[in-house]
Order: structure tokens, then sequence, then C-alpha cells
């Protein structure tokens, strides 16, 4: 007894055996463009998660309270004629013109809120931290003008 196959014709088994191949083909493509398409999915989403930069949060008033709450660490980049004048309780003064220099200053395992009168040298600030590997950061949208306006309180200087 013979195991292999005949058919009527040599042509018709040629061309069965080229279907067959043909068939074997298409699944193997098939299955690498279904595994290729995920791969290149992931690879993709692994470059974008990797190449996305890290953007300071900009809070409001009363989620900058919270964090004040919270303990998070409050950068005020005033000048200090200003902080004195008046600040959020427990903020540290850093000029935003000394904060490249202070990096040191701030600390690395705790949240940063950056402050400052209307919320632009805070947004500066920030971006250089986060330049600077800190993280997480966020601003004050609209300063200590928005604070005040919500009613929290501020502290002065003693001499």
């Amino acid at each position: 007894m013979s195991r292999h196959r005949t058919s009527a014709s040599p042509s018709s088994s040629k061309r069965s055996a080229k279907a067959r191949r043909k068939g074997r083909a298409a699944r193997t493509n098939w299955i690498g463009i279904g595994l290729g398409g995920a791969g290149i999915l992931v690879v993709a989403l692994l470059l974008l998660l990797r190449t996305t930069p890290r953007v300071a949060t900009e809070i409001t008033a009363s989620q900058a309270y919270e964090k004040l709450r919270a303990q998070s660490f409050f950068l005020d980049v005033r000048g200090e004629a200003d902080w004195n004048a008046g600040h959020i309780p427990g903020s540290v003064v850093i000029p935003l013109d000394e904060l490249a220099g202070r990096l040191g200053d701030v600390p690395a395992d705790r949240e940063i809120v950056v402050v400052c009168t209307i919320g632009k040298r805070s947004k500066d600030g920030a971006r250089m931290l986060v330049e600077a590997g800190f993280w997480p950061v966020a601003c004050l949208g609209g300063g200590l003008r928005e604070w005040v306006a919500a009613g929290y309180p501020l502290e002065k200087a003693t001499p």
C-alpha cells in the first residue's frame, strides 16, 4: 500500500501542491503580519511614553491648598522682598534667577508646588525643575492673586 496519493493528472497534482504551499504561505504571512503589527504597536507605545515630555501641572488655588495640607513642598520663586511682604505658610523662597544654582535646596522626595504673583514665573520655575528631573511638579495658576482671591491665608516674614 502506497502512502502517496495519486491524482488523475500530473498537472492537477502540481496545482494542488502549489495551492497547498500558497495556503501555508498565506497563513504564515497572516500570522507574521498579526505578530508584527502587535510588535509595532508595542514599540510605538513605548516610544510615545518615552518621548512624551513631562510637563508641570497647572493647578487651582483650592487644589494647591489641598497639596499644602498634604505636606507638598511649596517653592516661591518671587524675590525676597515680595516673599517677606506675604507668602503661603511654610513656603520656601528661591528667586527664579537663583533656582538653577540652588536645585540642591529643593527636595527630590516630595511633590513640589511652584508659586509666584500671577503665575508666569512659577511656570518657568516648574519647567526648570521638571527639566532637572524633579517630579511631580505643579504650578499655581493665577499665582498668589488667585490664592488670596480664594480666601486662603498668607503670612508675613518676621523681622
